[in-house]
């Protein structure tokens, strides 16, 4: 016998018929309760039917109770339930009842003037249950012992919902009630609707007012429209000594923050204020200066390599001003990939190598890059990957360690590009190190008739120049392939991702981002993932090993192509076509020079295939 079927001999049989034998008590006493009705079902437990065997009359006592408001019953059989529903008032505003008993929900139409839903036991109902209820009946109010039901609506198009333990939720006119185990809200209060438009937030508002007198511990209130990504609430706000002390926001709109920004302000002053936006161009930036004028207000924005930055709301705005001005400015010359890599180069390097000795994360980061002028090695890669990366260029900032000339180590930073140019036929992964190659104001100097090429000269050799070069001259760390690059950088630590490819690990890192693409595997099922996703920015899944080793072995242009795709940069970059020529030549001689006066170096200049 199953344990339904013992449940049912036991306890089910005798209900029926304690239920018929007092079918017109039932009737006569539920009559009498024109506005209010409750109906209980203990239900039966799990140790309930062996202590039934021990004691004949154990629970007979349950089978039917009746109570101030209405009527409490053991075990709700088929035909117990319907009698009971059968004798109900049509008339009640109050309804408290099992769910066992709603299981075909017309039922609730049948009540014209029901106002107030109960629900006696644990159940949870589907969404589409509450959808039912809220567009068929006149229900304003429900009320559960499980939070399963509210939990569902969570950022359900129309419905917002409070959680502090205990839980409050709106959709459409029905208002809904979880009560905590101990019927206590907690210190931290989450928000969650399906967006924030003005009638959302007025709803928000409106329920946060009905139980702020039970919030009296309240430490914190979050915000979010995404329940799956909860954990990172868009907004969060913090309390201190019974004030706001700080608000920070995610993943929404400059739009949707300041419409929530607004009303909060219009009630209580903010500290501190955080949002956190991608590094790209918002078409309703405007909507955050209120914000700006009216809390310390911090940008913090996010950068392609996951990293964040924070900047006022007008250094981010200048620093999008500037990458938007730069785009423009390639985009608009009609270039090759090979060429758009040249043009950012070009720009980069004209900047020169100073740092912010007072802040120097202000010469690695973009937006002070933009506002001081100040940058390092960090700023140019960091810089370079930005733009280049919103060319459509993939772009890599990689660390290294270089041995200094005392002997010392020292961090350093360059790109790792990928560069798929049809016009020259150049499909490979190269290095390109702007610090090295950026403003040096390098002149000539003539010394007992001989000519030597300095970098800053002093103030002793600049009554010697006899020539003088400008920012863009220099290109000795320009595409440099991964075939020579440890011989190009022989004392270094060299970059994970270049050693990955090095050592034979291309086959591995293809097959994980297939799998991963494929959902075979996690990306915590990841060993290395820092090199992993460095490889998936470089490659699509669809790519395999065979093509991360020919790119990896791809050659370093000729001169001849070297000194087109420069004629070309150069054009773009306003040079008039009788200067072209004598531009690009005088940076080819320069670099012979260079390689004269040091043969025994590791200079990698293009050479020409006429050689």
């Amino acid at each position: 016998m199953t344990r339904e079927e013992m449940v049912q001999r036991l306890f089910g049989e005798p209900q029926e018929k304690k239920i018929s034998l007092y079918e017109s008590e039932i009737e006569e006493h539920l009559s009498k309760q024109t506005e209010k009705v409750t109906i209980n079902v203990r239900e039966v437990e799990l140790e309930d039917p062996l202590k039934k065997t021990q004691d004949p009359t154990y629970l007979d006592d349950e089978l039917l109770k009746f109570t101030e408001t209405g009527i409490s019953i053991l075990h709700a059989t088929p035909n117990a339930t319907e009698m009971i529903r059968k004798y109900i008032p049509r008339t009640v505003k109050e309804l408290t009842i099992p769910s066992t008993f709603l299981e075909d929900l017309s039922f609730l139409q049948e009540f014209p003037n029901l106002e107030t839903l109960n629900i006696s036991d644990y159940s949870t109902f589907e969404p589409e249950e509450i959808e039912y209820i809220a567009n068929n009946t006149k229900i304003k109010n429900m009320t559960f012992r499980s939070s399963g039901t509210i939990s569902g609506l969570k950022c359900k198009e129309g419905c917002n919902v409070l959680d502090a333990g205990s839980m409050i939720a709106q959709y459409k006119n029905l208002t809904m009630y979880y009560k905590s185990y101990n019927g206590k809200w907690g210190r931290y209060l989450k928000a969650y609707t399906s967006d924030y438009s003005s009638k959302n937030l007025k709803t928000l508002e409106a329920l946060y007012e009905g139980i702020k007198p039970h919030l009296t511990q309240l430490n914190g209130v979050s915000m979010t429209k995404d329940k799956e990504a909860s954990i990172y609430e868009d907004f969060e706000v913090t309390f201190e000594d019974n004030r706001i002390k700080g608000l920070t926001i995610r993943n929404v709109s400059p739009e949707e923050a300041a419409r929530v920004y607004k009303g909060i302000y219009s009630k209580e002053n903010i500290d501190k204020t955080i949002i956190n936006l991608d590094n790209k161009s918002y078409d309703d930036i405007y909507h955050l200066k209120q914000m700006s004028d009216t809390t310390e207000f911090i940008v913090r924005y996010h950068n392609i390599d996951e990293h964040y930055n924070d900047a006022t709301y007008e250094e981010f705005l200048n620093m999008r001003s500037t990458i938007d001005y730069y785009k423009e400015l390639i985009e608009t010359s009609d270039l090759s990939p090979v060429e758009k890599v040249a043009y950012v180069y070009d720009i980069l390097k004209t900047m020169r190598y100073q740092e912010n000795h007072e802040d120097k994360s202000r010469s690695r980061n973009i937006h002070a890059i933009v506002t001081d002028g100040n940058i390092v090695c960090v700023g140019y890669a960091a810089f370079a990957k930005q733009l280049l990366n919103e060319l459509g260029i993939k772009c890599l900032n990689v660390g290294v360690t270089c041995k200094a000339q005392e002997g010392t180590d020292g961090g350093h930073a360059r790109n790792i590009v990928r560069v798929d140019d049809d016009k020259y036929n150049i499909h490979g992964i190269f290095a390109l190190d702007i610090t090295w190659d950026s403003d040096k104001e390098v002149s000539v100097i003539e010394e007992e008739g001989k000519t030597t090429v300095v970098a800053r000269p002093d103030e002793e050799m600049k009554k010697k120049v006899v020539d003088k070069y400008d920012s863009l001259i220099l290109y000795r760390h320009f595409l440099i392939p991964m075939q020579t690059y440890e011989e190009r950088y022989p004392e270094e630590e060299h970059p994970a991702i270049y050693e990955a490819y090095r050592d034979g690990k291309a086959k591995k890192l293809t097959q994980q981002a297939r799998k991963l693409s494929r959902g075979e595997i996690k990306r915590t099922n990841i060993s290395d993932l820092y090199v992993f996703d460095q490889h998936s920015h470089l490659f699509s899944p669809e790519e395999g090993s065979l093509t991360v080793e020919r790119y990896f072995n791809e050659p370093k242009p000729t001169l001849e192509t070297f000194e087109q795709i420069l004629s070309t940069v150069r054009q773009a970059e306003g040079y008039k076509t009788e200067e072209v020529n004598k531009e690009v030549d005088r940076v080819v001689q320069l670099h012979h020079m260079l390689k004269e006066q040091n043969p025994d170096g590791q200079d990698h200049f293009f050479k020409s295939t006429t050689k």
